[in-house]
């Protein structure tokens, strides 16, 4: 089954690569056509491919993470878990899983509130029925808020379940954006500067191309 999603995605990505490379084709002839078009040509493609590039890399490391995840066993991926909450800000975090846990994997607070963790390492989608045992295990321990964390995904029936009840639930792609985000913490200065200069120069490229071509149009 994996190999054939794989094979799909393969078939999938060509596709788009075909379909971008038949516009790309298109667009150079109307632009080596319209001479001072060129500069914005290739501002816009520099631009576009640089997103791509930082967008792909971006997949890429949330894959890794959740790759990562996975090889942890379920205790370990709870201590993960807190670790992460910590870094995230979040407060008196402590990691209770284990026998007798009542579904409680983690206890924290965050901004002011009493949260119960329920963690699960999955390659699947977790059941509405879990989130539901989520549900009952807040009421049971009386805390303000419930957070459901997996490195799989949810069925839309869960989610409506969660929404309809104020639980919060980080699936795998989520999870990643966290981890990311407390890496940022660890380095905010430095991953802000970052930011700042890979959009200045898109903004910059843009810039020039636009006068450029201005510059040639008055000429001609």
């Amino acid at each position: 089954m994996a190999r054939k999603r794989h094979r799909r995605r393969q078939r999938n990505d060509n596709d788009i690569a075909q379909g971008a490379s038949v516009i790309l084709l298109f667009a150079l002839s109307f632009f080596f056509n319209n001479q001072e078009w060129i500069p914005i040509a290739v501002a816009s493609g520099l631009s576009l491919g640089a997103v791509f590039f930082r967008l792909r890399g971006i997949a890429t490391r949330r894959r890794l993470v959740t790759a990562e995840m996975l090889s942890l066993s379920p205790s370990e991926f709870e201590s993960r878990i807190a670790m992460l909450l910590s870094d995230l800000g979040w407060t008196l975090v402590q990691r209770v899983g284990g026998s007798g846990d009542q579904g409680v994997d983690i206890c924290a607070e965050h901004q002011g509130d009493a949260y119960v963790v329920q963690c699960k390492r999955y390659n699947k989608s977790v059941s509405p029925a879990a989130i539901r045992e989520l549900l009952g295990t807040q009421q049971h321990a009386a805390a303000d808020r419930a957070l459901l964390v997996t490195t799989g995904t949810f069925t839309r029936q869960g989610r409506d379940f969660a929404r309809k009840h104020g639980i919060e639930l980080w699936d795998g792609s989520v999870l990643a954006a966290r981890v990311e985000e407390a890496q940022g913490r660890d380095h905010g200065a430095l991953a802000t500067f970052h930011q700042w200069a890979f959009y200045s120069m898109l903004i910059g490229i843009n810039v020039f191309a636009l006068a450029w071509a201005l510059y040639i149009g008055e000429r001609t």
